[in-house]
């Protein structure tokens, strides 16, 4: 597998994980156990939006 490869794979598990967190918040019944998700599920939006960002701006930045 190619690095490009690679990377999309990374980024689609990425959002197979946050989409999984929001499944078992969904579920959840024991508002600890919620609490515990929704940490993990903030934590990975903000890695994800972090990650777009720059993917975003390696784009809109003209190569030296």
């Amino acid at each position: 597998m190619n690095p490009t490869d690679q990377a999309r794979e990374a980024e689609a598990e990425r959002v197979r994980r946050i989409h999984g967190l929001i499944a078992s918040a969904i579920d959840a019944t024991d508002p600890e156990q919620l609490e515990a998700i929704m940490t993990e599920l903030r934590a990975a939006l903000k890695d994800h939006i972090r990650r777009i960002r720059v993917m975003a701006a390696n784009k809109l930045l003209p190569e030296s």
